[in-house]
């Protein structure tokens, strides 16, 4: 909310009584918005920014920062997967690395690897797999 106010908008948020497991902050009486939603069935969140395309980098932004937030404050560090996760990313940042090249346990190798991509920590490039500026960011905090 903080960001959102930082950009000159007005600050609200809503209450969905049928859907209690999300967070809707509305941005200058409905311009835009903010959904931040728990999976109920997974371990997941989802952020999801709407609005027009004037607002789309202050969007962007608010949503990078809206992510840094969660997994400051919601991933649980203590999860066998999280643990792979950290794993995984302390050997890319180190070089770049394609999916079999990474010393973690196989079963879980390819879902690890979708997952970081979903959340914007790897992106592949033609040398293999890379932090991405939110990765870096995640690997220093």
């Amino acid at each position: 909310m903080r960001a959102a106010k930082k950009r000159n908008y007005q600050v609200a948020t809503r209450v969905f009584p049928e859907d209690p497991d999300m967070l809707y902050i509305s941005l200058s009486a409905g311009k835009a918005g903010i959904f931040v939603r728990n999976s109920g069935t997974e371990n997941k969140i989802s952020i999801n920014l709407r609005g027009s395309k004037s607002d789309a980098a202050n969007l962007k932004q608010i949503g990078q920062e809206t992510i840094k937030i969660l997994f400051d404050e919601l991933k649980n560090y203590d999860h066998h997967f999280c643990k792979l996760e950290w794993d995984a990313l302390s050997q890319i940042e180190s070089q770049f690395l394609n999916e079999k090249d990474l010393e973690i346990e196989k079963s879980s190798k390819t879902r690890l690897v979708t997952e970081m991509q979903k959340q914007g920590l790897i992106e592949m490039s033609s040398k293999g797999f890379r932090l991405t500026v939110l990765g870096k960011w995640y690997v220093g905090n």
